[in-house]
C-alpha cells in the first residue's frame, strides 16, 4: 500500500449521515469509543471494504471480526461492531391514522341506496 493511502487512513473518520454532530455527541458512544472510532474508523473502514489488504496481524484480526469469523476482542474491533449495527439498525416508522392512497383510486362518492321498494 503507498503512504499516501496510509496517511489518508490517518485523518480523523467522520460520518455526517448517520452522525451529523459527531459520534460523542451522538449518546449512542462514550468519550473513549468516539475518540477510538475517530482515530481507526477510517481503517476499518477501508478493511470492511476491501480497498486495502491487511498488513500487521491486528489489521488481519479486524478484517477478521469484521467478516464476523472472530469475536470482538480490542477496543477498536468492539466498538467497529457497535457503530455498524447502530447504522445499520432497522429503522421505525411512525404510525399514521391516515392510510398511503393507491394508484387508481377514484375519490368519487359512493352513492348507497336504502330505498326498499
Amino acid at each position: 500500500m503507498s503512504e499516501q493511502m496510509r496517511t489518508s487512513l490517518q485523518k480523523r473518520f467522520q460520518d455526517f449521515r448517520n452522525y451529523p454532530y459527531g459520534f460523542s455527541r451522538s449518546g449512542d458512544f462514550s468519550l473513549k469509543e468516539s475518540q477510538v472510532l475517530e482515530q481507526y474508523g477510517r481503517l476499518a473502514a477501508a478493511l470492511a471494504d476491501d480497498l486495502i489488504t491487511p498488513e500487521t496481524e491486528e489489521e488481519k484480526r479486524l478484517q477478521a471480526v469484521i467478516r464476523s469469523e472472530l469475536e470482538p476482542e480490542s477496543a477498536l474491533e468492539r466498538v467497529w461492531m457497535k457503530y455498524q449495527k447502530r447504522i445499520n439498525r432497522p429503522h421505525v416508522r411512525a404510525l399514521s391514522a391516515k392510510s398511503p392512497s393507491t394508484e387508481g383510486d377514484d375519490d368519487e362518492d359512493v352513492i348507497i341506496d336504502d330505498d326498499e321498494d
